[in-house]
């Protein structure tokens, strides 16, 4: 009985105490919006590029009450530093294009406000940006001539490079080089002269004129071609 009345005794001080001390002050749930560390959620971040124009355009779903509002930023190297170009209090934003790159990134921040204090929440990368290609591509030879026609379905192909090699060869050689100023509407051909009664290997690319002014290829296809 001695045993079982100070075992209550010693249970009964620590409950006690306990309650004196209060629970602990320092709120560290992420999901409670008086939390140090709360920050409010939004998911499915979506980036695509226009096909008719140089556009960008994101998207994304508000999960909490709490955003205030969102900044987006951009760096166009892997390497680089985002920086901010627009703040939004939607979930897309959109802007025309007139520098780009194949490593372009956006990253949503999510922002709230208390009292008078703004505080940063969720921050999300964009994925790899599909800048689209060539479709239906088409080829075939007439007299002399090889002619080799496509569907464009980007808007970022600055510059077609056409290449060719015997079948034999493993040297690639460029016979054709097209800008887009010389480009109208979705669909183009051209056409160049080869020696007859052979059979070519051929590749045609989609380059892109990026922030550097340098070229880089965001779409590649081969083919072969009984000449």
């Amino acid at each position: 009985m001695k045993c079982i009345t100070t075992y209550i005794f010693g249970l009964s001080l620590l409950l006690f105490f306990g309650c004196l001390s209060g629970p602990d002050s320092s709120r560290i749930n992420s999901y409670d919006p008086g939390s140090e560390i709360f920050k409010p959620l939004f998911t499915d971040l979506k980036i695509k590029v226009a096909t008719t124009e140089k556009r960008a355009q994101i998207s994304w779903l508000d999960r909490s009450a709490y955003n205030d509002g969102f900044i987006v930023k951009r760096r166009y190297s892997s390497k680089g530093k985002f920086e901010p170009i627009d703040t939004t209090s939607t979930i897309s934003f959109t802007e025309l294009l007139t520098d780009y790159s194949l490593e372009m990134e956006y990253q949503i921040s999510s922002y709230y406000l208390r009292g008078n204090k703004i505080n940063l929440g969720q921050s999300t990368e964009t994925e790899h940006i599909d800048f689209g290609g060539l479709t239906s591509i088409g080829y075939f030879s007439q007299n002399d001539s090889v002619f080799v026609q496509w569907f464009r379905n980007t808007a970022f192909d600055d510059r077609i490079t056409i290449e060719y090699k015997e079948q034999n060869s493993s040297q690639w050689s460029t016979i054709s080089t097209i800008q887009q100023s010389e480009m109208s509407g979705e669909f183009h051909r051209t056409s160049f002269v080869l020696p007859k009664g052979q059979t070519y290997n051929f590749r045609i690319e989609a380059s892109l004129q990026n922030y550097n002014n340098e070229y880089e290829t965001f779409f590649e296809r081969e083919f072969s071609l009984n000449h």
